[in-house]
Order: C-alpha cells, then sequence, then structure tokens
C-alpha cells in the first residue's frame, strides 16, 4: 500500500479522533452501574450560604423495592453526594431528607437516564403567603366602590 499524503492525513486524523475516545471510555463507562444523588442545602437568611455538617439520608426505591438507605454529611458548602450500587433505574423515584434547626425537608425525584438525581434544599428562606383574602376584599370592595359611582352617575 501507498501512502500519500491525502491517506496519510486521513490516517491521522482518524487516529487522533479514536484515540482520546478510547482513552476517555472507561471514564464515562466507569460508574454505569451506579446511581449518583447529589444536591446543596442552603440556608436563605444567611446569605443563600451553604450548610455544612448535615446529615442527609437518601433512600431510592428500585423497581418499587426500598434499597438500602444512604446517608451523607454536607460539606462546608452544603454540597453532599451518595453513590447507590447496583444503580436505581431510569424513572425510579430517590428521595433525600435533611433536618436544620428542627425544620426538617423531603424531596423525591425520578432518577434521570444518566443515572443522577439532583436534591437541593432551601432553609430559613421567606415565603409569601397566598394573598387569596386580601384580594377578594379588594376586589369587593372595588367592585362595589365601582357600582355606587356608576349608580350615582345614572341619576345625575
Amino acid at each position: 500500500m501507498v501512502f500519500n499524503k491525502s491517506s496519510l492525513l486521513k490516517f491521522g486524523l482518524a487516529l487522533g479522533i479514536a484515540v482520546p475516545m478510547f482513552i476517555a471510555s472507561p471514564l464515562v463507562f466507569a460508574n454505569s452501574n451506579s446511581t449518583v444523588v447529589r444536591g446543596n442545602v442552603y440556608n436563605e437568611s444567611n446569605g443563600g450560604k451553604g450548610i455544612g455538617g448535615l446529615t442527609v439520608t437518601v433512600q431510592c426505591f428500585a423497581n418499587k423495592k426500598k434499597t438500602p438507605t444512604k446517608t451523607a454529611v454536607t460539606d462546608n458548602f452544603g454540597l453532599y453526594t451518595v453513590t447507590f450500587n447496583p444503580k436505581c433505574d431510569q424513572g425510579d423515584s430517590v428521595t433525600s431528607t435533611v433536618t436544620f434547626n428542627g425544620q426538617t425537608q423531603s424531596e423525591t425525584a425520578g432518577v434521570s437516564g444518566s443515572g443522577t438525581e439532583t436534591n437541593d434544599f432551601y432553609f430559613g428562606s421567606t415565603s409569601v403567603p397566598e394573598m387569596n383574602g386580601l384580594a377578594l376584599a379588594v376586589a369587593f370592595i372595588g367592585s362595589v366602590g365601582l357600582y355606587m359611582f356608576l349608580k350615582k352617575k345614572s341619576f345625575v
């Protein structure tokens, strides 16, 4: 076989694509038998900073059966990571639970196709209550006032 400049270029290009893929494939498929659940725990009353040192309990319901419960402790940034091996299947539900200052929060979501799930928690956030009652009162008073105004206009 005679190698000319064009065939060497094609061979080099193919080799340049194949070698990195061959080297990276163990890294890509290394965790294919596991499910990684991760997330952050934030303290909204402290500027949204992560809360370190909290224990997060994680449960995967694989094939409608409970797997062993796993726990993780959040790092200084509030990050936690738990690995289930064998993995939870895509669509299985994963529940993470954490308690901070006597308040317990729980998040449940389905495992993605990539075998990962993220559950974040926000403590100390101020929530705005629904103002259905206030909105109803304002609407009622406004409509009665408008009715009276229009009725008065019709008599003038």
